[in-house]
């Protein structure tokens, strides 16, 4: 599930294998752990401001099922298990959110062939979205 209308994305996951957040829509399928890894990522926060979300005028974005059906989801089955594996890893370990995120983005970056200025660049984005 995730929130229509707000300052940012963000995605949870439950035992049930339910995607969730705090409003309105809701995920389901075989590839939930890959899905809130990446949906969760710098590059998805990023890509989710150039081509997808619709401001509002209050300095929110609204992001409704027809604008999730456009973020770019790779169906590389090595990439999925990869992020499924590192958000079972945080489930059953101590692993910090914050450890977790940076794996996450690690992984990502690998995955798209990122430069280190394009890596630099997505870290400095999502700093200033999330301050």
């Amino acid at each position: 599930m995730w929130k229509i209308i707000g300052n940012r994305l963000a995605f949870a996951y439950d035992e049930k294998g339910v995607i969730l957040n705090n409003a309105c829509y809701l995920m389901t399928g075989e590839c939930l752990p890959f899905l809130l890894a990446y949906l969760n990522s710098k590059a998805i926060l990023w890509y989710s401001y150039i081509t997808n979300m619709n401001p509002t005028g209050v300095g929110d974005s609204q992001v409704g099922a027809q604008n999730m059906v456009k973020f770019p989801i790779h169906r590389n089955m090595a990439f999925q298990k990869k992020l499924s594996s590192l958000i079972k890893q945080q489930r059953t370990n101590d692993m910090t959110i914050d450890t977790l995120d940076f794996l996450i983005d690690c992984e990502i970056a690998t995955f798209l062939k990122l430069s280190k200025e394009e890596i630099d660049f997505l870290t400095k984005f999502s700093d200033s979205v999330f301050k």
